[in-house]
């Protein structure tokens, strides 16, 4: 499995034997974990998530990729940002940023709602539940943009804005009983306090 000290494999049929040789690694390793899936499915998903995000590079993150390398090799200190990466890094400094007050991660192609920060817009409003599926964003009154397999980080860019400016959701709720099932939810942006990053000390 630690390859660092093996050659690369050469292209054709070494490097298709070391694709089987993973996969089946991994098969087997889900078989050890017991899990209630079957090892198939869960090492497929997983697969079709690498593929999805490579799908979804654009020419800024080849970019990025290059320039970070280029200054690691300079300086192993040294990091290149970019226009997102650096925003990230504002607000995890400043702490606090301007959204809804949801925390959301990428399942299966959908952007779901993993928590809702308590007091936040998403709680106040009360049609939002941890669990719902986001499947359109669209800015005021706005088109709805579909963000099926899109990149996690390119929908919370557009959920974010300017605060008191209105983002409408439209979600597939946690309860929904089939995938056709449609609600929106329209949410004022407010300033949301990322209070659990804040240094402190106890004695």
């Amino acid at each position: 499995l630690n390859r660092q000290k093996l050659p690369w494999a050469a292209a054709g049929e070494a490097t298709e034997t070391l694709w089987k040789d993973r996969i089946t690694s991994e098969l087997i390793q889900e078989r050890l974990n017991k899990s209630p899936k079957e090892p198939v499915v869960i090492v497929g998903k997983r697969y079709d998530q690498y593929l999805r995000d490579i799908r979804e590079q654009t020419s800024e993150d080849v970019v990025k990729l290059f320039l970070l390398s280029l200054a690691r090799t300079y300086d192993p200190h040294s990091d290149y940002m970019s226009k997102s990466d650096q925003e990230q890094f504002n607000i995890s400094m400043r702490l606090s940023l301007f959204g809804i007050g949801a925390r959301l991660r990428s399942e299966d192609g959908y952007t779901k709602v993993d928590q809702l920060i308590p007091g936040g817009p998403a709680s106040r409003v009360g049609k939002m539940k941890a669990g719902d599926r986001i499947v359109g964003v669209a800015q005021g009154d706005g088109e709805f943009v579909d963000c099926v397999d899109m990149k996690l980080d390119k929908v919370v860019a557009m959920i974010r804005g300017d605060k008191d400016t209105t983002v409408r959701l439209q979600l597939i709720p946690v309860n929904a009983t089939n995938g056709s099932e449609r609600t929106v939810v329209e949410i004022k942006r407010d300033e949301i306090k990322l209070k659990e990053g804040d240094a402190h000390a106890e004695l």
